[in-house]
């Protein structure tokens, strides 16, 4: 895993997924699958292939619902919220925000949390703009 994150911080995404494709094969743990999940989907992030990171993130987010890791969960629905965001879902990234804060609310990821909620009045915002039009 070490290996696949040194390609990462260099940029070299393509060594990057063959590095973290050869660790799913060994990750045995919940914990390192989580985290292979959660590579892989960066990977795609980068390389724009949206539905893919979407499905990678989902996988990393139910290993650490099973984990009963509600910070990691957090982080993740955080990571869909996002993506679904960009994708113009915009009433399926309110709901993963909703979800995001739920999990992290007795946490002191302020940075996060302030993201989702400014992220959830630019929503609101648009919502707002699209109602008025109709």
């Amino acid at each position: 895993m070490e290996k696949a994150l040194s390609f990462f911080r260099e940029k070299q995404l393509d060594s990057f997924k063959k590095y973290t494709d050869l660790s799913s094969n060994y990750s045995k743990q919940p914990k390192s699958l989580e985290k292979v999940h959660f590579f892989l989907a960066t990977y795609y992030k980068y390389s724009k292939k949206p539905d893919s990171a979407y499905y990678h993130y989902h996988q990393s987010k139910n290993i650490s619902l099973q984990l009963g890791d509600s910070i990691t969960t957090g982080k993740r629905l955080y990571n869909i919220a996002l993506l679904l965001l960009n994708e113009n879902n915009i009433l399926a990234s309110e709901i993963a925000y909703i979800s995001a804060l739920k999990n992290l609310e007795k946490t002191n990821f302020h940075t996060i949390k302030y993201y989702i909620y400014n992220n959830l009045g630019l929503i609101a915002k648009e919502r707002e703009r699209n109602y008025k039009k109709l």
